[in-house]
């Protein structure tokens, strides 16, 4: 705060707010994960002293035009924070033009910051607002990411599992075909090379499954090898989901429930990863009981339980099956 006094200290105000919009979203962010890990931290404390001290309109133009770089990158930071704090997808909009139509003025490292910052928000947003869209935005910052060679950072030559299994499963989604042929024959190769076979071959069962052939889907995915536990519950999830496509019901009781012993017995998957895949298997297990022609008149009141989720796997493939039901 002392660092943001304008009158005494202009040369500091653009670094300055740089690292307290950065500070004040990612103390926000740290709460979150806190609270998902059953940890007690007072951050919202630190959240309000930020938000009610400091006049951010009046620093963003205090910056005059010798400042334009700063002034812009002070525009996006508080953009994303309003987004936030208000859940206001216009504010998130506003920080994306500032992008988009600036990028070019950015350093690579800025670049690759904002571009994160702004798929970090999507994400957010995504718990309370309606979805279906904003995954469709969330995709195109994504795929803008790997377009424009921002998905690896400097000094590091890793493409990150987690990048790479989230624009595959995205881009076979949107039957984006030729981002999804992009994907498998060079991005993949960017990873870690323990990663190459088994996502070429979670991707190849991806574009059976999205085809609606299943058995097809089912056979590649058995030459997966699980490796860490995030492919691992994506081949989990997609496996259940193929079960329950070909009429397999009694073959997916019993794997879902290998699957919840899975989740409770494995050390190595945190907190919040469990919760939300332990709401998948509970659902899931909901969807084969009314196919199997139990809780019939629970089709209502189960379909309002899965929108009110926050988070929650394959949200929109459940309400799908059991509104066929």
């Amino acid at each position: 705060r002392r660092n943001l006094n304008i009158k005494h200290k202009k040369y500091d105000v653009a670094s300055s707010a740089s690292n307290l919009f950065l500070m004040e979203y990612f103390v926000s962010y740290a709460d979150e994960s806190a609270k998902a890990h059953f940890i007690n931290q007072p951050m919202p404390e630190l959240f309000e002293l930020i938000h009610n001290s400091i006049n951010f309109e009046r620093i963003i133009g205090a910056l005059n035009s010798e400042n334009e770089l700063s002034r812009l990158k002070l525009k996006f930071y508080y953009a994303l924070y309003r987004a936030r704090r208000l859940t206001n997808i216009e504010c998130y909009f506003e920080a994306k033009k500032i992008f988009y139509e600036n990028s070019g003025l950015f350093p690579l490292t800025a670049r690759q910051s904002f571009i994160f910052l702004l798929i970090n928000c999507i994400s957010y947003l995504m718990r309370f607002l309606p979805a279906n869209e904003l995954e469709k935005e969330n995709y195109s910052n994504i795929k803008y990411m790997f377009e424009n060679d921002l998905h690896v950072f400097p000094g590091d030559n890793l493409l990150p599992a987690g990048s790479f299994k989230n624009a595959l499963i995205l881009s076979v989604k949107f039957e984006d075909h030729d981002f999804t042929k992009q994907l498998l024959e060079k991005h993949v190769f960017k990873t870690h090379r323990k990663f190459h076979k088994p996502f070429r071959n979670f991707g190849l069962a991806l574009i059976e499954f999205n085809g609606s052939n299943f058995g097809a889907a089912l056979e590649i995915l058995q030459k997966v090898e699980f490796i860490e536990p995030a492919i691992t519950m994506d081949v989990k999830i997609l496996t259940s989901k193929i079960l329950y496509e070909m009429d397999y019901i009694e073959n997916a009781f019993i794997y879902i429930r290998s699957f919840r012993k899975f989740l409770s017995e494995n050390k190595n998957i945190s907190g919040s990863l469990k919760d939300k895949y332990n709401k998948f298997t509970r659902f899931y297990t909901i969807l084969l009981n009314i196919k199997s022609g139990k809780y019939l008149n629970r089709k209502d009141e189960v379909t309002k339980q899965i929108k009110n989720e926050i988070v929650l796997e394959s949200r929109q493939w459940l309400i799908n099956k059991i509104s066929e039901l």
